[in-house]
């Protein structure tokens, strides 16, 4: 099985949904940016998707969300580095 991982531009709004072969997998990464004044205490997320009308794999699979785990954030200030950078490696 080849993993496919979709690195094209991002949907527009309205339209947040890529096709995906049969077969294929996928990974998703994101990357959110919050105000500071405004960091939740936890986050989480959900990822819906649908089969293409008359796919035979659809009966076979119960769901058709998947929640990832909740989180927890740290609301400390992110640690900068800069130079000059000392030590080995």
């Amino acid at each position: 099985m080849q993993p496919v991982f979709y690195s094209g531009p991002v949907p527009e709004a309205g339209r947040e949904e890529i096709e995906i072969p049969a077969g294929g997998m996928v990974a998703v990464i994101m990357d959110v940016t919050v105000p500071h004044d405004r960091l939740p205490s936890r986050i989480s997320h959900r990822i819906d998707y649908a089969f293409s009308p008359g796919n035979s794999f659809a009966s076979l699979v119960n769901g058709r969300s998947i929640t990832g785990p909740e989180l927890a954030l740290d609301p400390r200030e992110p640690i900068v580095l800069a130079p000059p950078l000392r030590g080995e490696g």
